[in-house]
């Protein structure tokens, strides 16, 4: 499971990689987390959507406690 925070889009983070590396898989972590779950179907094929799955969780930036706390990741962890 993939939890986004829509609200993660954050590009003057301290913690946020700002190499050339880094501002190439996107400028910020939603833009990240969104590339990489499309970039499985193109190394696995869709099947692989049947063992991941990603969860946008609505208003929340990067921090753990609203993420794990909201509806999308209770879910998650106790599903």
């Amino acid at each position: 499971m993939y939890l986004l925070g829509d609200a993660d889009t954050n590009t003057n983070d301290s913690s946020l990689d700002t190499s050339c590396e880094g501002k190439w898989q996107g400028a910020q972590r939603f833009e990240r987390g969104t590339q990489y779950y499309r970039y499985l179907e193109q190394i696995y094929g869709t099947s692989v959507y049947t063992t991941h799955s990603q969860s946008i969780v609505p208003g929340v930036g990067h921090e753990a406690r609203s993420m794990y706390t909201s509806p999308a990741g209770v879910a998650a962890l106790f599903a």
